[in-house]
């Protein structure tokens, strides 16, 4: 990770999560919890085993038999090996458009052309291979344009893997062919169909099997032809976990119990649950804007290596707690949540911490409540783990939430609503 990033994400958290303590009307600093890298004592005993890939075979329809042979005589591949495969569909909305991952393949090639050596980390020995099916259907009233940006990363490198044209050349199946034939546009109630192809290195290909799973964007669509302006895009990008081994099946299914912060959605490190309370229900209004509190989770946070240094101050331990509202605007103003913000009164009250931004999943640029809708609020607060556990945990927890306009005006003249943290 570069310095500079480094830097500024450190200055953001020294904002985001400074602790004030009450002493009557006084306030006086507390030290706050820096980012470190934390290591459970369940770490230390435990070392994980390596994990070991394995086949999945399919058994719904799709059958990618044919495209894989293409690929094989394209690259002159000595192999092409099944590693796993799933053919579970993947829905996603985009407004009314429908965008799903109908099934993928993921596969090791050994032995092939020199011409496909720069995917492959500029080797021809061996390297791995995905390849999936997409279908976007337009159930707007209205013309969209979709960019099949669909790519792919994995934790442990800023890289992005995007479809490898070459790997599919039949531009009658190859999605990026389809939609620069049809200049990204899809008129409304039509439904294009298409697949992509992925390369990666061995380096990539040993990370991605040790993480036991890849990380898929989904893309937003927009309205206008060559636009990609907030405001003329339906939707927002959407992160999806795709197992590729048994193992990653499990750390999906674990992390779906898990409410979609960043931690979670960017496999930010391991989650332990301390404690949950799902079904509040507790809705407080401001201003004709109603903001439902639905649950929360505190749990135990411990960065993986990659993201242990954005954390490697802190001595006592992580726990997160992530707090899941509903916002309903029923008011005559368009509510922008990545400007709205809460405050954590902990110790019955005498300290507080300010939620942190940077461990939003959000996208920031597409979180406007406007008038007549609704959006989730994910709200996420870093505690330090020692005195969560000596002095906060039996304690009362409240949150107060700020709304702001989407011209950044506070709503209610600086008025807070303030939900209680059932225990």
């Amino acid at each position: 990770m570069k310095k500079s990033k480094l830097t500024m994400f450190a200055t953001s958290f020294a904002i985001c999560t400074f602790v004030l303590a009450g002493c009557g009307t006084k306030e006086k600093e507390v030290k706050a919890p820096k980012e470190s890298i934390v290591e459970s004592s369940k770490s230390k005993k435990d070392k994980p085993k390596e994990k070991k890939i394995v086949k999945k075979e399919s058994t719904g329809s799709i059958d990618f038999s044919k495209q894989i042979s293409e690929m094989k005589k394209e690259t002159d591949a000595k192999s092409i090996e099944k590693i796993y495969a799933s053919q579970d569909p993947i829905v996603k909305n985009q407004g009314e458009v429908v965008i799903t991952l109908d099934g993928y393949e993921y596969m090791e090639i050994k032995d092939f052309n020199r011409d496909f050596a720069i995917p492959f980390e500029e080797q021809i020995e061996r390297g791995g291979i995905m390849i999936a099916k997409y279908t976007i259907e337009n159930k707007e009233d209205k013309d969209i344009y979709f960019t099949p940006s669909f790519d792919l990363n994995y934790v442990g490198t800023s890289k992005t893997s995007m479809g490898i044209k070459s790997l599919l050349p039949d531009e009658k199946e190859n999605l990026s062919s389809i939609m620069v034939a049809s200049k990204f546009k899809v008129t409304s109630g039509e439904t294009k169909t298409g697949y992509l192809a992925y390369a990666f290195g061995p380096t990539a290909f040993d990370k991605i099997k040790e993480q036991t799973s890849i990380t898929l964007t989904i893309p937003g669509v927009h309205t206008k032809p060559d636009s990609f302006k907030v405001d003329d895009m339906i939707g927002s990008p959407q992160k999806i976990e795709l197992p590729i081994s048994s193992q990653g099946e499990e750390k999906k299914e674990a992390n779906g119990a898990y409410y979609q912060d960043k931690v979670t959605v960017d496999n930010m490190g391991e989650k332990t649950m301390i404690k949950e309370k799902s079904e509040i229900n507790k809705t407080e209004t401001l201003e004709d804007v109603g903001v439902t509190l639905e649950g929360y989770q505190f749990t135990e946070f411990v960065p993986n290596e990659v993201e242990a240094p954005r954390f490697d101050n802190v001595e006592n331990g992580l726990v997160l707690l992530t707090a899941k509202f509903q916002t309903d605007n029923k008011s005559d103003k368009d509510i922008d949540l990545s400007m709205s913000s809460s405050v954590l009164r902990v110790n019955n009250g005498t300290q507080r911490l300010l939620s942190s931004s940077m461990l939003l999943a959000t996208d920031r640029n597409n979180q406007i409540l406007e008038q007549g809708s609704k959006k989730e609020f994910i709200q996420v607060f870093l505690l330090d783990k020692e005195q969560y556990d000596k002095i906060w945990k039996d304690k009362e927890f409240k949150i107060e939430v700020n709304l702001r306009t989407k011209e950044g005006k506070t709503m209610g003249a600086g008025k807070e609503l303030s939900f209680d943290l059932p225990k």
